[in-house]
């Protein structure tokens, strides 16, 4: 499977560092290099030196140059290639689960601050249940109390009646006595004026 341009440019600056410290011999791939390239790199350098020439003239190069780079580093060292894919496989699960971990914080978070709105709003929901269970208890208690008293009007007429008549009766007896306390006095005064 051919990897994408981009992705061969990408891994070879990122494993750039690692690919020269890790290279053991580059006798090989010095050859081949110069042989497609017709770019000579210095034989009395040590592999890394060489290595790290090779990444220069690269650097430097077109995008093929580096496509042929990384097909040589390929063939000459696999097992380093091999550890290279495999750190690069493992940093992108690494970035896979920090992202999918800030994700699952942020819909945790989201779902969080739903369900304190949900719980706030079931609260004012039964608040205002209460009050209109209270409203409507009072205005069946006010319904009845009007019922009430719309049948007895008679009742209390015939009460108040009575009552009337019972205070017009003490007020008839009040005056009855104050007239009594009158006369006697009166009485008297004709008593008292005989002495007189």
């Amino acid at each position: 499977m051919a990897k994408s341009r981009d992705h061969v440019e990408t891994s070879l600056e990122e494993f750039r560092e690692k690919i020269i410290a890790g290279v053991t011999s580059l006798g090989a791939s010095s050859e081949t290099w110069t042989s497609q390239q017709s770019t000579p790199i210095p034989g009395a350098l040590t592999p890394q030196e060489q290595t790290r020439a090779l990444f220069d003239i690269v650097k430097e190069g077109t995008s093929q140059s580096k496509v042929s780079l990384d097909q040589i580093c390929s063939h000459v060292e696999p097992e380093l290639r091999a550890d290279l894919e495999q750190q690069e496989q493992n940093s992108t699960m690494v970035v896979t689960m920090k992202t999918n971990w800030e994700t699952i914080k942020r819909q945790r978070q989201l779902t969080c601050q739903v369900m304190d709105e949900i719980e706030q709003h079931w609260a004012e929901i039964q608040k205002e249940r209460n009050e209109i269970g209270y409203l409507k208890t009072k205005t069946e208690q006010q319904q009845e109390h009007a019922t009430g008293n719309a049948q007895r009007p008679k009742e209390d007429g015939k009460e108040q009646g009575r009552g009337q008549k019972i205070l017009g009766q003490a007020d008839f007896h009040e005056c009855s006595d104050q007239h009594m306390d009158i006369d006697r006095i009166c009485n008297q005064k004709d008593f008292f004026s005989e002495y007189v």
